[in-house]
């Protein structure tokens, strides 16, 4: 039987390239819509965050400390959605290295 390892720091820096990317977008077009898109990039990315938190909530409550959701309103606000985004994909990061550890 052939055991896989997989390690934090692949996950930790592909979660950070993820999010990086996703934040520099909806920076510079978080109203942007593609033709027969309901959202824009920011509502989608607001989602994106949104749905992590929903994760976080029966996994693990203590890691949701600090973090809200996005309105849809709020999604044209472009350093709310970078600092949901990078701190909503730390939690995630917490809850899977806790659930590897474990």
């Amino acid at each position: 039987m052939c055991e896989r390892k997989i390690q934090t720091p692949v996950i930790s820096r592909h979660r950070d390239d993820c999010d990086s990317q996703y934040a520099a977008l909806a920076c510079a077009h978080p109203r942007l819509r593609f033709p027969g898109e309901l959202f824009s990039v920011g509502e989608q990315f607001a989602h994106i965050h949104n749905v992590r938190l929903m994760w976080l909530k029966p996994a693990a409550p203590d890691l949701l400390k600090g973090l809200s959701k996005v309105e849809k309103e709020q999604a044209g606000d472009q350093k709310l959605l970078r600092k949901s985004l990078l701190d909503s994909g730390q939690a995630i990061g917490a809850l899977l290295t806790q659930s590897l550890a474990s």
